[in-house]
């Protein structure tokens, strides 16, 4: 089994490879949900529809995240996460824990890094108590994330953090405005469920996919605060049983 260091750091393979692609398929029964969210700093003095955006797309078994200049696949059958670099078309790989990882098998210092990022990637969904609102017409509920709670408890005179998919992640606290009127959203939630094994031994997969928080949310975020951006929802578009998310040539995993 690989060292848990070698899997927080998580880097397999960094290629800029030929033209061929591969692809994460949908089950030809079921059709390929998109969430578009326009996407603006919490420095701008407002959103400008359309000028940038940020798309969430799932399918049975691939969540595709485009945000800014990077793309997140995440293959939750074959247990990959890919991130997709547009300018440079660099792609990194990194594996995923499988729900049957088995925490006794690593060595002491490994199952202490495993413990933090556990606590780093534990949630608490608060609601807040607030008057009836909508955002862009849509009934909302407000409630807040608290992201890293566990890891604040148990922090030393340090920052509680870890590096995990090439990125940092610390405790921290968003905002969300949720409904629950969003056309097909049982769809949505039954997806949800069928990850959530993935989920709980790779916990920080939900900051990077929105689906990990559907369970706690109840509801689908309209709105999305964060001390970086912000997100209001669009537009949910379905395409048809055969639509697939196709991954990037540079993303090509070696076998």
């Amino acid at each position: 089994m690989r060292c848990m260091n070698n899997l927080i750091q998580g880097l397999l393979i960094i290629g800029i490879w030929g033209m061929t692609s591969i692809s994460g398929m949908a089950d030809e029964s079921e059709a390929a949900v998109t969430l578009l969210y326009d996407h603006y700093s919490t420095q701008d003095a407002g959103v400008v529809p359309g000028a940038r955006f940020a798309a969430y797309t799932y399918t049975k078994n691939m969540t595709r995240v485009e945000r800014g200049g990077r793309t997140d696949f995440i293959d939750y059958t074959n247990l990959v996460l890919y991130r997709y670099f547009q300018t440079s078309d660099e792609c990194r790989i990194y594996r995923l824990l499988a729900s049957d990882f088995v925490v006794s098998d690593l060595g002491i210092e490994d199952q202490a890094m495993h413990a933090k990022m556990l606590d780093i990637g534990s949630v608490e969904v608060v609601k807040v108590a607030t008057q009836e609102k909508r955002v862009r017409e849509y009934p909302v509920q407000d409630k807040k994330v608290i992201w890293g709670g566990q890891a604040a408890v148990h922090r030393t005179v340090t920052e509680p953090a870890i590096v995990m998919y090439g990125q940092l992640f610390s405790p921290m606290v968003n905002d969300y405005s949720v409904t629950t009127v969003i056309d097909r959203i049982d769809d949505l939630f039954r997806l949800a469920a069928s990850h959530e094994a993935v989920y709980r031994v790779n916990p920080l997969l939900r900051r990077l996919d929105p689906l990990g928080l559907l369970g706690g949310l109840q509801g689908i975020p309209v709105k999305i605060r964060t001390e970086e951006f912000v997100e209001e929802f669009r537009d949910i578009r379905y395409a048809g049983g055969s639509a697939e998310i196709v991954l990037p040539a540079s993303c090509h995993l070696s076998k």
